[in-house]
């Protein structure tokens, strides 16, 4: 098994005075999918070999919201090769909150 092969387990704790939650919603604060999504962008640039993968141009293949995301919560962010991408879950401890894959965006 390669590197690029290998799971990449990535812990995130969301501040619970994160700027996302502002106004996202009152009373009941989410953190927004685009924030997500951007976690897992993150997580994926620790790791030069699995980002070398998808080459200097990213897309978002396929991408689920599962369940919300509130202040102060504790996740992980799991990448794995798929395919010629790299799939990914975000888990709060045994809830999976997002999945998806990530591929090679178009060449410019």
């Amino acid at each position: 098994m390669s590197a690029a092969d290998a799971t990449l387990a990535i812990d995130v704790h969301i501040a619970p005075d994160h700027a996302a939650f502002a106004g996202h919603f009152a009373g009941n604060p989410v953190l927004p999918g685009v924030a997500l999504a951007a976690l897992v962008f993150e997580a994926l640039r620790t790791s030069p070999t699995h980002a070398a993968r998808l080459g200097s141009s990213v897309q978002i293949d396929q991408l689920k919201f599962l369940a919300p995301v509130g202040p102060g919560a504790s996740l992980c962010i799991h990448l794995w090769a798929h395919g010629r991408g790299i799939a990914f879950d975000v888990r709060q401890a045994a809830t999976v909150v997002a999945r998806g894959v990530l591929g090679p965006g178009a060449a410019t």
